[in-house]
């Protein structure tokens, strides 16, 4: 990836913030969960989510995160899940306030959501423990 240019993620990413509407929304972030799931892409994907990273795309989901509710948010989650799996996201995902948004939604009574706040909540923790506690 030529360096400076935006990752396929990050501009899966741009075209959802243009989005009012709650169906493409979440039709754009299926395509994002799917592009990050895709065993085809699995060589690519850490380096195209740390460029996104790089450009704000966590403060991006950090916004559709606060903002949102059900089926939005849940995927949000998802996709945070999948990011915090590379090493580099961890502390940034921290730093930017993702812990104590996830913890209440593990309280949740849709167990879909709370699942997937779990799972987000342990990706970013593993190896990750001197920063959690800071």
């Amino acid at each position: 990836m030529a360096e400076g240019q935006p990752s396929k993620v990050q501009k899966m990413l741009e075209k959802l913030q243009i989005l009012d509407n709650e169906v493409e929304q979440n039709q754009s972030l299926d395509r994002i969960l799917n592009y990050l799931t895709s065993a085809d892409n699995e060589e690519t994907v850490e380096e195209a989510i740390e460029t996104a990273a790089e450009g704000g795309m966590l403060d991006d989901l950090y916004s559709i995160l606060t903002n949102t509710k059900g089926e939005t948010q849940s995927k949000v989650i998802q996709i945070l899940a999948e990011l915090a799996k590379v090493e580099a996201l961890r502390v940034p995902c921290v730093n930017l306030g993702f812990v104590p948004i996830l913890l209440p939604i593990l309280e949740s009574e849709d167990i879909a959501i709370a699942t997937q706040a779990c799972r987000t909540l342990g990706n970013i923790c593993f190896e990750n423990g001197e920063q959690i506690y800071k």
